[in-house]
């Protein structure tokens, strides 16, 4: 029987100009709700270091009372009621208290940890977004490769079928045939169906629907392995942020022995008071009163609460050591397998750039082969899978190159809206 030559369009993986990484990104600060959440607490302890500040400024408060005062003197059979107003107003200052200016540090230290851990909430999702689109930039090129294929497989398997009928082929070659081409269907269901739960976990993220577009690879050049795990030590957010609670902690510590300490204060009241203050008139009387001076107290004894603060503070301050180290050895090793990644993943698009090149002069002599007669279709349809395959691959490459360099802003701290050049105020207001 005559075999028939299979006309076949090359995959041609192409990408819709419908959407871009920023505007994802932009939809992802509005409406996500950690980021929001993250937003809101950094404002909360934003605010409350004026609170810290409000103890060391200068105090007033002014009260007011209007009573009946009853005075019985039984010995000489005198009763009166008196009709007062009194009216007071107490300024004071305080002047001296162990860990004053640390408590004021603390409240600034806690106010740049918030902003860091609201810039690191910010990053994690970016690099979310970016890894969600890039794997289904992956898993879409992998569906169009899989259909492919299949369309590849059936006609193997139609060409296998042939030539067992012909007895050119044992029925084996036939059986292999079919069992590759179910093979494939189910790849292609499976391949499917991820791309399905992907999108429901980019349209979570985003608010948006995924639409294909070009992920960007943010990568140009990097320093050496030791240049490059120091910028990453220096700018990681999560190292920076614990650092500042280590920071916060020491300072506490210091705080909490505040109670086994003198304090001073400055003090200046003034008192008014209008009424009847004789027993032998009811002639209304008017009397002001003045008192200014340093109030100096000195604790003789406190409880073990005090105590227990200042060891609490201290445990938390050595904590904190361990945590930070924790995170550096973390992050010695992220960049010492970031770094290899970077450094192997471009060698492996170059590979795999040479490999497509082979692979498509590999199916221009299959073709040639084929129109002469000197091959048959399946080494031709061998040599168009092996092309759709070396495609793929290289799309794969590339993405993972992206991916790195993505990875490679992330760690360093600078994965954030600045460099995608979103402005936060037009998201966040000037309250940020």
């Amino acid at each position: 029987m005559k075999l028939f030559l299979i006309s076949f369009l090359f995959l041609s993986f192409t990408k819709a100009a419908s959407a871009d990484l920023r505007a994802y990104l932009e939809d992802t600060l509005k409406y996500n709700p950690e980021i929001n959440r993250a937003y809101q607490n950094y404002l909360e302890f934003s605010a409350a270091r004026y609170e810290a500040y409000a103890e060391y400024l200068p105090q007033a408060d002014f009260t007011y009372q209007k009573f009946d005062l009853e005075i019985d003197n039984t010995a000489d059979n005198i009763a009166d009621n008196f009709d007062i107003e009194q009216q007071d107003l107490a300024v004071t200052q305080k002047i001296f208290e162990v860990g004053s200016i640390k408590k004021i540090n603390s409240a600034l230290l806690l106010r740049q940890q918030k902003k860091l851990e609201f810039h690191q909430v910010i990053a994690d999702n970016f690099i979310n977004v970016v890894e969600l689109a890039l794997e289904l930039d992956s898993n879409l090129k992998r569906i169009s490769f899989l259909e492919a294929n299949l369309k590849l497989l059936n006609e193997i398997k139609k060409v296998s079928q042939l030539k067992f009928k012909n007895g050119v082929e044992s029925n084996l070659d036939y059986l292999q045939a079919q069992t590759e081409y179910l093979a494939g269907q189910s790849e292609l269901l499976t391949a499917q169906k991820d791309v399905q739960i992907l999108r429901a976990e980019f349209l979570e993220l985003t608010t948006k629907s995924y639409l294909v577009f070009e992920v960007p690879n943010s990568l140009t050049n990097i320093a050496d392995q030791e240049t490059f795990a120091a910028e990453l030590l220096e700018n990681n957010l999560e190292l920076r942020a614990v650092e500042l609670d280590k920071k916060i902690s020491k300072n506490s510590a210091y705080i909490a022995s505040k109670d086994f300490f003198p304090t001073a204060e400055l003090f200046w009241n003034r008192s008014k008071t209008d009424g009847a203050f004789s027993f032998f008139n009811n002639n209304d009387q008017e009397n002001t009163e003045t008192t200014y001076g340093v109030q100096v107290s000195l604790p003789l004894f406190r409880s073990g609460a005090t105590i227990s603060q200042k060891v609490q503070a201290k445990r938390s301050y050595l904590a904190a050591g361990f945590t930070l180290e924790q995170i550096e050895r973390d992050l010695q090793q992220r960049s010492v397998a970031l770094y290899e990644n970077i450094r192997v993943n471009k060698d492996i698009t170059a590979t795999r750039k040479e490999q497509l090149n082979f692979a498509e002069q590999s199916l221009t002599a299959a073709k040639t082969s084929y129109d002469i007669g000197s091959t048959d279709i399946i080494n031709l349809l061998d040599a168009q899978r092996a092309f759709l395959e070396a495609e793929f691959q290289l799309v794969q490459a590339a993405n993972a190159e992206k991916l790195d360099s993505y990875n490679y802003l992330y760690l360093k701290g600078q994965l954030l809206p600045q460099y995608f050049q979103i402005e936060l105020d037009s998201i966040f207001g000037k309250t940020y």
